[in-house]
């Protein structure tokens, strides 16, 4: 794997704790842990079976605040997430103690490298992190699913967090050099006020996103670029059966917490 790809390198400066007062840190933390009430529940009422255990993996997990969010509602009893982010790995750890979290384990590694986890209940990919898997290598795609496959207990679930991004296809096609700008604000809580973002298709066909930071009341800005894997609903269904996993079902906004932009997919082992 090239470790200087855009992918690997995005988020080394994400939730970097240098940006955060004890207030803002508090209030973030407070803030992710309301975003994930929603999907929590869902995992309870759509995902959790007679055989549950409550053995969560996550990968490319973040700031864990799904995990805690989980840990919280007594969901989870063994938890692990992977992170390449070192910044954010630390922040996670931070956020773990704040809250006083005891079963959820932070791990600052890349997981196609390591070990497997043995009979988890459910293995996460939310956020879109899926998507930035298969630019990394030719094998990249076939890797993860092998190694999601091998941790599952039989019956164990799959859930990934998707975008098509069919929504910026038209814009991206119409606009100037084909290179589509959108900006975003952020909620108070977060050390960075917008976010101006550039989305063009490269040769393979894969998007590229690169995101230009500006922290609040200052000057200062961050960058980076990821690069990602856009996945109609049915070309992934069609991915993961190939791959060995049943039951497929496709989630959207009308019967899942997630936004209109968005899809989860949900396969068993």
């Amino acid at each position: 794997m090239d470790y200087k790809h855009p992918n690997i390198v995005a988020y080394d400066d994400v939730e970097n704790l240098k940006r955060f007062s004890t207030e803002s840190f508090e209030k973030y933390c407070q803030n992710k842990l309301r975003e994930c009430e929603a999907e929590s529940e869902f995992i309870r009422n759509s995902i959790v079976d007679d055989k549950w255990e409550g053995k969560i993996c996550e990968i490319g997990s973040g700031n864990s605040k799904l995990l805690y969010s989980l840990e919280s509602k007594q969901i989870l009893k063994e938890g692990i997430g992977y992170e390449i982010s070192a910044s954010r790995h630390q922040f996670a750890e931070k956020f773990r103690t704040y809250i006083g979290s005891k079963l959820v384990k932070n791990k600052n590694s890349d997981f196609l490298k390591g070990v497997p986890p043995e009979n988890y209940d459910l293995i996460l990919g939310v956020d879109i992190v899926f998507q930035f898997i298969s630019p990394l290598y030719e094998q990249a795609e076939e890797d993860a699913l092998k190694w999601i496959y091998t941790g599952l207990r039989n019956g164990g679930k799959l859930m990934l967090e998707l975008r098509d991004f069919s929504d910026f296809g038209k814009q991206i096609a119409e606009a100037k050099n084909n290179i589509f700008q959108t900006w975003e604000s952020y909620p108070i809580s977060d050390p960075f006020e917008f976010v101006l973002a550039k989305l063009y298709y490269n040769s393979n066909q894969h998007l590229v996103w690169e995101k230009t930071f500006f922290e609040r009341n200052t000057m200062n800005r961050s960058s980076f670029t990821n690069i990602l894997k856009p996945y109609r609903k049915e070309e992934i269904k069609v991915l993961l059966e190939k791959n060995g996993f049943e039951s497929v079902v496709i989630y959207d906004s009308t019967n899942s917490p997630v936004s209109d932009d968005v899809y989860l997919i949900v396969a068993t082992k």
